[in-house]
């Protein structure tokens, strides 16, 4: 009960810190859910095509009913307008059907269809490797129906299209809930810089509480050690687990960015990083007891830690000494669990991932337990 109720005035405490809330709920909400939110946009728009077909052949009509398919086609009457457009920036992507398409197919030549484009970019590059594909296979089409001596009029050759387009392999595309959204990694990473922000932050509330002997005061009630130190210790994970809350209600309920992760999976490992972030916290405090030292100490430990363990990048960029490094820190664990449930990995392939987690829990608390104790008091 003790305990409870020293836990209930340290989260009062923090959350009565309005200027923390920035760093704590408002900043890391806007941040997680704009990288989401941007990358879902990017994921579904679909590159706009503008087209002039000079040919009209069955042959051009084929090749733009399979472009179709990937791309957003806008129809446009005159190439040199097209062009004008294009240079105006009003277009990204232009293609250009020549008057020849189907004759050079049909008398098994490999046709040109022209491409303009404001830069190289991914799409692009898309747009480039789809239409050679597309013009490949139709010339290999004509080929075979010439040899088969099926490619003596349009009529012909349309037939040849259609029996090749229903015979065709078809290539379903799969629910794609399992598959791992882009930046996911880098979202929730920089979301864990915040809450091992948020959770030094409240181990330099502890700190305060020693040096001004708040700590030592209510040791003198009839309040045991250990009350204390896991009401404060209790009230540090409480504090940090509102953090994750509220981030993800409002990201993913609020906002219905979807993760490719349950909300469950996600918030486990999340606050198996917070305990394991807090213990390191700890050991810090035990090391620099002093608040204002510990403050300092605290912002060097977070960032290179959230560099090596992959909070701003793929960790497959790094050198090869420094990903075998990087499985000393927490984050490392926690965001290669996260990827691997986004990318369809079931609870028993992420197991050893939170048996690290909280060995680094157990690890570093009982390291740093002396930053929790009542009786120890650094010199302010």
């Amino acid at each position: 009960m003790n305990t409870f109720h020293i836990a209930r005035h340290f989260i009062y405490r923090l959350l009565m810190n309005k200027r923390s809330w920035v760093f704590t709920f408002i900043l890391p909400s806007c941040l997680v859910a704009f990288i989401m939110f941007q990358v879902n946009v990017h994921q579904e728009a679909k590159p706009v095509v503008a087209y002039v077909d000079q040919d009209g052949s069955v042959w051009s009509k084929a090749l733009l009913k399979q472009l179709g398919e990937s791309f957003v086609l806008s129809a446009e009457s005159d190439a040199g307008l097209m062009e004008t457009k294009l240079t105006d920036r009003k277009l990204s992507h232009a293609l250009l059907i020549p008057q020849d398409y189907g004759d050079r197919l049909m008398a098994g030549q490999m046709p040109n269809v022209r491409l303009m484009r404001l830069g190289v970019n991914e799409s692009s590059v898309m747009i480039q490797l789809a239409l050679e594909q597309r013009t490949r296979e139709w010339a290999a089409l004509a080929s075979a129906l010439a040899q088969s001596g099926k490619l003596d009029s349009e009529a012909h050759a349309e037939q040849g299209i259609h029996a090749y387009m229903n015979n065709k392999p078809v290539v379903e595309k799969l629910d794609n809930s399992q598959k791992i959204p882009v930046n996911l990694r880098i979202s929730m990473g920089l979301f864990m810089m915040f809450m091992l922000m948020t959770g030094l932050n409240s181990i330099t509330v502890m700190l305060e509480d020693k040096q001004k002997y708040t700590m030592i005061r209510t040791y003198a009630a009839p309040v045991r050690s250990w009350e204390i130190s896991v009401g404060y210790f209790g009230g540090a994970v409480v504090y940090g687990s509102i953090q994750i809350g509220i981030v993800l209600l409002l990201t993913r309920v609020l906002l219905g960015i979807d993760m490719g992760i349950s909300g469950i999976e996600q918030f486990m490992f999340l606050e198996l990083f917070l305990w394991a972030g807090l213990s390191i916290g700890c050991m810090l405090g035990a090391l620099f007891p002093s608040s204002e030292a510990y403050a300092q100490i605290g912002f060097v430990f977070v960032v290179p830690t959230s560099m090596l363990g992959g909070c701003y990048w793929p960790i497959s960029i790094m050198e090869p000494y420094m990903q075998k490094v990087s499985y000393f820190v927490p984050q490392r664990w926690a965001l290669d669990a996260i990827e691997k449930l986004a990318s369809g990995g079931s609870m028993a392939s992420v197991m050893i991932h939170a048996g690290v987690l909280l060995l680094f829990t157990i690890i570093f608390l009982g390291i740093g337990s002396a930053a929790l104790r009542p009786s120890n008091r650094s010199v302010a």
